[in-house]
């Protein structure tokens, strides 16, 4: 009995031993692909770092072109205004000149 009890226990170490050495082989392989991995990923990490950046910048030139675009806008509010204003000053200073003139033909034609 006791020889079936040591050739069992000695078979029951055969497995782990290959275990081992089937992890370490895993291991091996593990870090080959790591290593394999790991310079696409320091690639894309540049790659996002880089966007990230072009990103930033373009939120900025958007937030700058966005002010620009309202100042631009009150200008020409402004600048339409003040168009507005002159056209009816104009269309007045026009109604007295003529009636200026109506008067000054209406005495000419007095005389």
């Amino acid at each position: 009995m006791e020889t079936a009890n040591v050739k069992t226990s000695l078979s029951d170490h055969k497995p782990s031993q290959k275990s081992r050495s089937c992890y370490s082989c895993d291991e091996g392989i593990s870090q080959d692909v790591w290593d394999v991995i790991k310079a696409p990923v320091i690639r894309l990490e540049g790659q996002v770092s880089r966007y990230k950046g072009a990103s930033e910048n373009a939120e900025k030139i958007e937030d700058e072109l966005k002010v620009e675009k309202r100042k631009l806008q009150r200008e020409l509010r402004s600048a339409l205004d003040r168009i507005d204003e002159l056209e009816v000053s104009n269309s007045h200073l026009s109604k007295r000149l003529e009636k200026m003139k109506a008067n000054r033909n209406a005495l000419l034609a007095q005389q």
